[in-house]
């Protein structure tokens, strides 16, 4: 007759019946094979059921941990050790114990597309922005963020939206334009855009480039006229009863 121990090794008990099983349970072999129990987890543990209400919870967790990280400008490296500081504060959390968002993870997760979706959204109901760039270097990389700005009273005012981030090949304003105008087209807000800004260099506003051969020349012609009445503008202002933030 055999018997299976705790630390899964079968023992045979036909020669002396339970003397073998108290024989069995002094030898090195079992001891070692029960602290390796003790001291190893069960692999259902380091697994989530699909379509669990846990699975959900750990999946917001994860989601939210990386748009944490990017508002506050924490660096990438710093996830490394978050989600298992995590672990330790919050021992007696499933969701703490399962979420597993280091760098490579959080570099993955991108949420830029629903920000960008929730601002063409609000634009639906908008008249008029500007658009306005700048380049930024990134290493050796050049940045192009592109921002749109629009007033909208029911989020509070003025917003500042950031809508497309690219790299050029270089700094010439006929790409840089071709850059704004593409990207206000594929939005469909370019019939919307009756303003462009950027930074006072040649490039955007002329100087020695004055004319036709700096982006503002280059997106003039596509900027959608708008004749304002100042002071009926300044009247309804002045004789309001609320303030209206910018």
């Amino acid at each position: 007759m055999n018997s299976r121990g705790s630390a899964g090794t079968h023992v045979s008990v036909a020669h002396m019946g339970a003397l073998d099983l108290e024989h069995h349970l002094k030898t090195t072999k079992h001891q070692m094979g029960v602290r390796g129990v003790e001291n190893s987890g069960s692999l259902s543990g380091y697994f989530i059921q699909p379509g669990s209400r846990i699975q959900s919870n750990v999946t917001a967790g994860e989601g939210t941990l990386p748009f944490h990280a990017v508002k506050h400008h924490f660096s990438y490296l710093s996830m490394d050790c978050t989600p298992g500081l995590m672990k330790q504060i919050y021992s007696d959390s499933e969701i703490a114990r399962k979420m597993t968002c280091a760098r490579t993870k959080t570099e993955a997760i991108v949420i830029a597309p629903h920000g960008v979706e929730m601002v063409m959204e609000a634009m639906r109901s908008i008249s008029h922005c500007g658009v306005s760039t700048d380049a930024s270097n990134h290493g050796s990389v050049k940045m192009f963020p592109l921002l749109i700005q629009y007033f909208d009273w029911k989020s509070g005012g003025l917003q500042t939206k950031v809508i497309d981030l690219q790299s050029l090949a270089d700094e010439t304003a006929a790409m840089i334009a071709s850059y704004i105008t593409g990207i206000l087209e594929d939005k469909d807000i370019l019939q919307k855009c009756v303003a462009f800004s950027g930074d006072n260099c040649n490039t955007n506003f002329g100087g020695l480039r004055r004319g036709d051969g700096n982006v503002f020349a280059y997106r003039k012609c596509r900027i959608k006229s708008v004749k304002v009445n100042f002071r009926r503008l300044i009247t309804v202002y002045s004789n309001t009863n609320c303030n209206i933030p910018i």
